[in-house]
């Protein structure tokens, strides 16, 4: 095999590894959540939003519209400081 064959193959693999974490770390959060009843976590959506420099409240809004399609209204979020 070539270096460039080997090197999409290690690269493919790191994907994978990565993809697999990231549904383990989910599934096991999830499952320990429940079985302590405790609610979700709002850290994510703080720091998503500080990075993005928007309202929690927007972000929310924007993830709606993702999820549920079109509104009649765009949400149109200004900037924080």
């Amino acid at each position: 095999m070539n270096r460039a064959g080997t090197l999409a193959g290690s690269i493919g693999k790191g994907l994978v590894a990565g993809v697999a974490g990231t549904a383990a770390m989910t599934v096991s959060s999830t499952v320990e959540a429940r079985l302590r009843h405790r609610a979700a976590s709002s850290a994510p959506a703080r720091a998503t939003a500080k990075v993005l420099g928007i309202s929690r409240r927007c972000l929310y809004d924007k993830l709606a519209l993702y999820e549920g399609g079109a509104r009649a209204v765009p949400v149109d979020c200004e900037k924080t400081a």
